[in-house]
């Protein structure tokens, strides 16, 4: 083997890889197979060369190398290399041109196998198809549940009369859903055993849920059974439909699988039942890139900024004096909650240039309780002792019903409702009778006459005589139907 690196196949001299000129001792037969050699070389040093050139040029749909080439040349490491050397002459007139002979066809042989190897290994990084699970984007998968559909005493089941096919149901969850797969047992002869599968869970809005049902007859068997001409299938094959759910109860195609005429009868009670294989897939969409994760909104403190403004007064351009007591306000936001107070500021009447208003007929707790729920929806008071949330919630109804705030009017009828007793059940009859509240009204009149003895209690409080002189109608009924229950 030569000692200096190798020549690259443009510098060698490819006609020192010519025969030498025989001599009288060369054998025909070995020129031959010398010459034979001798242009397989040339010839895989061609393909080499336009190989290399092929390489260069990139597919318009990668920057990898082309994946298909000519036919391949043949390896070098496969190559025979005595194939390539010279044969040995008989007379030894030649041999230092032999030696030299030899070495260049080695080291070219040797240049070749080492390029290949080095060739090897960059199309083992490039290939494109080795890194094709990297690149490889999943846009949906499947979820998938096989399960057996075992009918016991099918012969029983056939047989029911004014029915044309029994349903059997059962439930299961897969891929987050629940389904409900239906089995319809044919009573008439003409009948087909049909399964259907029914999705229960709710469809997100604009969604829908891709999903199919497969089935295979597994007993009993009927290997006379003819494929049905429209089914176009043949007989105890797996038949499958799919559908696309949309909303919640909605059904796909029934799969028919067999006729009941074609259905053997049972050799013996244990064989009497059908086994159904059922297999459920359920699409899932992977998820969209393209669509960004939606950034976690704050809950809404508009009712806390709000309650804010209202104790620090900024902005106010309006004062209430309420038994002797004053309230600041913003004019705006009243009648933005109160069609009263619109109707005041930004109205016709006098209040609308007025700085100042006077409101009378109202306590002052129960004012600034309202003012308080103008801004914030709330009612901090009804959160307190009972006997003291019913006292400001029959002032409270008395000033929602005067400023048009129904959701507060509601709101108080709810407390005193949960709070008649025997001492506020004839004033809240009153407040009811006088602002128009059916509901509480009821309510009241429920429990002052479920017995005589509350009756007779409620009679003797303080609100009764009120409410004697407000609604003498109400009392006097209340009387009669007292004494019609004592009687």
């Amino acid at each position: 083997m030569a000692s200096h690196p190798p020549p690259s196949p443009h510098e060698l001299d490819l006609g020192s890889f010519l025969a030498l000129p025989p001599d009288s001792s060369f054998a025909s037969e070995a020129d031959a197979d010398y010459h034979r050699a001798v242009d397989d070389l040339l010839l895989l040093i061609s393909s080499y060369e336009h190989v290399d050139n092929d390489e260069t040029i990139h597919t318009p749909s990668t920057n990898h190398k082309a994946l298909t080439r000519t036919k391949a040349p043949p390896l070098p490491c496969e190559l025979d290399r005595e194939a390539f050397l010279p044969p040995s002459p008989v007379s030894s007139s030649a041999s230092d041109a032999n030696a030299d002979h030899r070495r260049a066809v080695e080291d070219h042989l040797h240049h070749l196998s080492s390029s290949h190897s080095d060739e090897d290994d960059n199309d083992e990084l490039q290939d494109p198809l080795l890194n094709m699970d990297d690149a490889c984007t999943i846009l949906t998968s499947t979820v998938r549940s096989v399960q057996l559909f075992r009918v016991d005493g099918l012969t029983a089941l056939c047989s029911q009369p004014g029915l044309a096919k029994q349903c059997i149901k059962s439930k299961c969850e897969i891929g987050g859903y629940e389904w409900e797969i239906i089995c319809n047992v044919p009573t008439y002869s003409t009948s087909w055993l049909d399964f259907g599968l029914m999705l229960l869970s709710e469809v997100p809005p604009n969604g829908s849920v891709t999903a199919s049902i497969s089935c295979l007859l597994v007993h009993p068997r009927v290997p006379g059974n003819p494929s049905h001409p429209l089914l176009r299938r043949a007989p105890h094959s797996e038949v499958t439909a799919s559908h696309v759910f949309k909303r919640h109860k909605d059904c796909s195609h029934q799969v028919m699988i067999v006729q009941k005429k074609s259905l053997p009868a049972p050799a013996c009670p244990n064989d009497d039942y059908l086994c159904v294989e059922c297999t459920i897939t359920v699409l899932k969409e992977g998820p969209d890139a393209s669509v960004a994760t939606a950034l976690p909104v704050p809950a809404s403190n508009l009712q806390q900024h709000l309650g804010e403004l209202l104790q620090s007064k900024t902005g106010s351009d309006i004062t209430f004096v309420v038994s002797g007591e004053s309230f600041i306000a913003h004019k705006s936001i009243l009648a933005a909650r109160s069609p009263v107070l619109m109707a005041e500021f930004f109205g016709s009447m006098r209040e609308r240039s007025a700085q100042q208003v006077v409101i009378e007929d109202v306590e002052a707790e129960a004012f600034k309780a309202m003012l308080h729920f103008i801004y914030t929806d709330k009612v901090p008071e009804f959160d307190s002792e009972p006997e003291a949330a019913v006292t400001i919630a029959q002032h409270l109804l008395a000033a929602a019903d005067r400023y048009g705030l129904d959701k507060l009017k509601v709101m108080c009828e709810d407390k005193l409702s949960g709070g008649v007793t025997v001492e506020t059940a004839a004033t809240t009859l009153a407040l009811a009778e006088q602002h128009n509240c059916s509901d509480l009204k009821a309510r009241c009149i429920e429990f002052i006459l479920s017995s005589p003895t509350i009756l007779e209690a409620v009679m003797a409080t303080e609100g009764y005589k009120n409410l004697e002189a407000i609604c003498p109608a109400i009392t006097s009924m209340a009387l009669c139907v007292g004494e019609a229950t004592e009687s």
